[in-house]
């Protein structure tokens, strides 16, 4: 089930009726499943061994399939029938085809009983990491996929995360809830989804993200301490998770008092990514649109790390890690034009998804999918610089969008030509 659902932060997220074999439509209950009678009537399901159906107004199979679990019965959408379904149903997920997620071999990502199975190309274990890991994401091609990238980088798993969540995605029903709580729990109800080169990934996942409470952190620091002190009991490593705190400069140590948690960032790369930040921050100012809501960047950070104790005191020293820039309301972004996009959209109180780049380098997909037009989906792309290499890929950009979406059936800005964007499709009549 999508994780998202589960908290007051997607509420626009449908749970529509489902089409029982034999039983008729029935309305779903809660994702804690605890009702005897939905626990009765899923174990039907599971033991005929017949798929249920969604019925929102997606299209295809929209398969559901029945699984048991420690004792219960739960109910999950289909392997890869994601996006069949339509885009406010809790079982949507994006299409791979409009992300960078098709730039990966068939084996990276395997989606199996609600869960996902990650190749990471780092290791989780202490003892591989120290005789050297392989940091090429391209050995020998595949032979089903020539050129796909056969494990994940912490940057894809980053952005793996992120869509899981429905971080990703943006309604007007969203603002003032994304909290740094609801963030945290978003995120490490994700990773309770997703198994990391055989290791789920929440027995890993260290969460340094903002709380808004004593309430909502308590819970985050039992439960990262629980992380890492079976990380240092078995030797193992850990993935760190972090929000750089406004003030952050180049620092190569952080200090989280609450959670009795020091980081110690490699010096290289912190200074690559300052750098990073100061450009977009930089751009950004002398690209404000009139319509701006003064929010600044985010850095959004993973790592990976071996953890150590002295007394109550933990330490961890972070081997590598990937950065991610978003909006004040986590909306990611990858250059100064995207922000102002990402800006108005949410001003306008649109809704939308970022579809995220993983780790691809060629694969064509857009930079903002409109979802309140009258077409299901409509792109959105934007043309940032004038080189010969981009102009090529423009090219290549603009003839893909014509064939698959039609003329007039993408919205595009060229920033290189025109300072203001142009205006943005006009939303479908609301009921």
């Amino acid at each position: 089930m999508t994780i998202a659902s589960q908290s007051g932060l997607h509420s626009c997220f449908k749970r529509y009726q489902i089409e029982l074999p034999g039983a008729g439509t029935v309305t779903p209950k809660s994702t804690t499943e605890t009702d005897s009678f939905w626990q009765r009537t899923l174990q039907r399901l599971h033991d005929a061994k017949v798929p249920a159906t969604c019925t929102c107004p997606g299209s295809g199979a929209k398969r559901l399939d029945c699984f048991v679990r420690n004792g219960r019965y739960y109910i999950r959408r289909a392997p890869k029938s994601g996006p069949e379904h339509f885009h406010d149903c809790i079982y949507h997920s994006s299409n791979p085809k409009d992300s960078g997620i098709q730039g990966y071999d068939d084996g990276v990502i395997i989606e199996s009983d609600g869960r996902f199975s990650v190749r990471l190309e780092v290791s989780l274990s202490q003892a591989k990491a120290d005789e050297g890991e392989v940091r090429s994401a391209l050995p020998t091609p595949s032979t089903t996929r020539p050129n796909k990238r056969s494990a994940m980088t912490l940057l894809g798993l980053l952005h793996f995360l992120w869509e899981a969540s429905r971080l990703h995605t943006w309604h007007s029903t969203f603002a003032g809830k994304r909290t740094g709580t609801v963030l945290s729990y978003v995120l490490r109800s994700a990773s309770k989804t997703i198994v990391c080169n055989k290791k789920n990934l929440d027995r890993v996942l260290v969460l340094l993200t903002p709380n808004d409470s004593a309430k909502s952190l308590y819970p985050c620091i039992l439960q990262n301490r629980e992380v890492l002190e079976y990380a240092i009991r078995t030797k193992g490593r850990v993935l760190v998770m972090l929000e750089l705190p406004p003030e952050y400069a180049s620092a190569e140590f952080l200090s989280y008092r609450d959670h009795g948690v020091n980081i110690y960032l490699p010096p290289e790369s912190t200074r690559k990514v300052q750098a990073r930040i100061e450009g977009h921050a930089r751009a950004i100012a002398g690209t404000l649109s009139e319509t701006t809501t003064a929010f600044p960047l985010r850095r959004m950070v993973i790592g990976i790390g071996s953890p150590s104790m002295s007394g109550k005191q933990f330490s961890i020293s972070i081997a590598s890690f990937a950065a991610m820039l978003t909006t004040a309301q986590y909306i990611p972004v990858e250059s100064s034009y995207e922000w102002v996009v990402a800006d108005r959209l949410i001003y306008q109180q649109r809704y939308f998804c970022k579809p995220m780049r993983y780790d691809s380098e060629n694969e064509v997909f857009p930079d903002f999918i409109l979802l309140d037009t009258a077409r299901v989906q409509v792109p959105m792309e934007v043309f940032g610089m004038a080189t010969e290499s981009y102009l090529a890929r423009k090219a290549e950009k603009t003839a893909y969008y014509q064939a698959h979406f039609g003329v007039s059936h993408h919205w595009l800005w060229d920033a290189t030509r025109d300072r203001v964007p142009p205006p943005l499709p006009p939303m479908r009549p609301r009921l």
